[in-house]
């Protein structure tokens, strides 16, 4: 990462690691939480754009960047929001973390969940897709809200499809999260989830 690392928590869970940041006396630009070893890094950067490789179960939260550009060995599974939207396009996915076998995001125009054989290896085969209004020959994207809400756009900013769950932005930040059970989950801060596709796979 280009960027100055100014905190290494050990034995931290992912609140924990935000409410450092939020605590912290300096500029944070950006977090790095590993689940798999509950280690958390906070980055502080004078530069407008940042590198970010991915790292295996890592949750990055990026803080007022403009630009970001994301180098990757192992896909990610959860996109957190705090001051800038995240926006996902056609064949971009988050993956449930242990075996990829499902990825939530843009397929032919049409936001969903579906089955994979691991990372870029998407399937046609859907567990749960948004019930969209329009037909798949329209390009369309999801915007991954910093006032809570997730929605579908055309480029022309049409909406198509939203979870419908806005308000403010408090409770910031938001995070949409691949589970290893096939459910997609939309939390707040605080873990508390906002809206779920109901999707936990049973065999």
């Amino acid at each position: 990462m280009i960027g100055t690392m100014t905190k290494f928590l050990s034995n931290s869970s992912r609140e924990n690691c935000i409410c450092e940041m939020t605590q912290s006396n300096t500029l944070i630009s950006a977090i790095n939480y590993f689940s798999q070893n509950q280690t958390c890094q906070l980055f502080f950067s004078n530069n407008n754009s940042m590198i970010i490789e991915y790292q295996v179960n890592s949750t990055l939260i990026f803080i007022n960047q403009s630009i970001i550009s994301i180098q990757t060995n192992t896909p990610p599974s959860t996109i957190c929001v705090t001051n800038n939207s995240a926006t996902l396009y056609n064949n971009q996915f988050i993956y449930s973390p242990a075996t990829q076998v499902y990825a939530a995001g843009m397929l032919n125009n049409t936001f969903g969940i579906y089955k994979a054989y691991g990372y870029q290896n998407v399937t046609t085969t859907a567990i749960w897709r948004a019930n969209q209004i329009h037909n798949s020959s329209v390009e369309c994207f999801l915007n991954i809200q910093t006032d809570r809400n997730l929605v579908v756009y055309t480029t022309n900013l049409a909406v198509m499809w939203a979870a419908s769950v806005p308000n403010s932005g408090s409770g910031n930040p938001f995070c949409l999260e691949m589970l290893d059970s096939g459910n997609l989950i939309w939390i707040a801060r605080n873990t508390t989830i906002i809206w779920q596709t109901n999707t936990v796979q049973t065999g």
